[in-house]
């Protein structure tokens, strides 16, 4: 089991395209759109992607977005 985290939503994604040695164009086919709507997803999200747009990529790559409460730092 992969786990992303302390990562961006654009970031996460394209981390992901590695680990599953896929490209945009195969994300794309996997989520109906054309590459140049992940390339623009992708690229906006580099400030931000809404989270709709990234729930989808992440589901069509096989992944699910968990949220945890940070743990606290030890002093």
């Amino acid at each position: 089991m992969e786990i992303i985290c302390n990562k961006g939503a654009a970031e996460a994604i394209r981390e992901i395209l590695k680990i599953e040695d896929l490209n945009q164009r195969e994300l794309a086919d996997k989520m109906g759109v054309t590459r140049q709507n992940v390339s623009d997803f992708l690229n906006r999200g580099t400030k931000s992607m809404r989270y709709d747009s990234f729930e989808r990529m992440t589901s069509a790559l096989g992944y699910e977005i968990v949220v945890r409460k940070k743990l606290e730092k030890q002093k």
